[in-house]
């Protein structure tokens, strides 16, 4: 879409420390300002202001690490776009990262990644993004084949519009045939379900309706 042509420009404050008496374990806090000004006059343009702290290091045992952010942000809309969406956001963001590594003579890693946060949308003021990925790499042959299994739910909700949910689930697999040359394969499954569609109405009667609801298998080799 045209009227989602944007420029978008942030500024980062960001300020860590190394937690006392304990090697591999940072903490940190960040404060993001970002501006959202649209090409057309369409959608609303939109301040963003965002404060997180975080923290990033190993836990339990150097065979479990993690990434763990939480913060705050403030989404406030402009009234410089001809759409009928007024909505502003007050609320909670965070990433959550596991990967465990459980034996060391075995190289299999797991990884588990939660996040919420918020991104502009093609149709609407704002858009919230609920994601989950859960993720196993194995290396069958040492240095020669890796093969991996991943799996996916996203949840994307527009301020105003359509909503959309997403399940993904993939295999795959990298043979190394050469020092600079890998040979990839994969399969992925993904079902999207939507909600809240928007319609056309003429004389109080549903003409069109979009529809975001769709599966698909994809394969890929490179």
């Amino acid at each position: 879409f045209e009227q989602a042509n944007h420029m978008e420009h942030e500024v980062v404050l960001h300020a860590e420390t190394d937690l006392p008496n304990l090697e591999d374990k940072v903490v940190y806090g960040e404060a993001r300002f970002r501006w959202l000004r649209y090409d057309e006059d369409v959608l609303n343009d939109a301040d963003i202001w965002e404060l997180v702290v975080g923290f990033d290091g190993v836990i339990i045992s150097r065979r479990l690490q993690a990434v763990a952010e939480a913060g705050y942000i403030n989404w406030d809309s402009k009234d410089t776009g001809r759409t009928g969406d007024d909505s502003d956001y007050d609320g909670f963001i965070g990433t959550l990262r596991l990967l465990y590594r459980p034996w060391e003579e075995q190289k299999i890693q797991f990884q588990l990644e939660a996040n919420r946060g918020l991104g502009w949308s093609a149709i609407a003021n704002y858009r919230v993004d609920d994601v989950m990925t859960f993720s196993v790499i194995y290396e069958w042959i040492p240095r020669r084949l890796e093969v991996d299994f991943t799996a996916s739910w996203e949840n994307h909700d527009e301020s105003e519009g359509p909503d959309r949910t997403m399940w993904e689930i993939g295999i795959g697999g990298r043979y190394k045939l050469y020092r600079q040359v890998d040979l990839t394969a994969r399969y992925l499954y993904r079902n999207q379900t939507a909600s809240d569609e928007i319609e056309l109405t003429a004389d109080d009667e549903v003409v069109a309706e979009t529809s975001g609801k769709f599966y698909q298998n994809v394969f890929s080799v490179g």
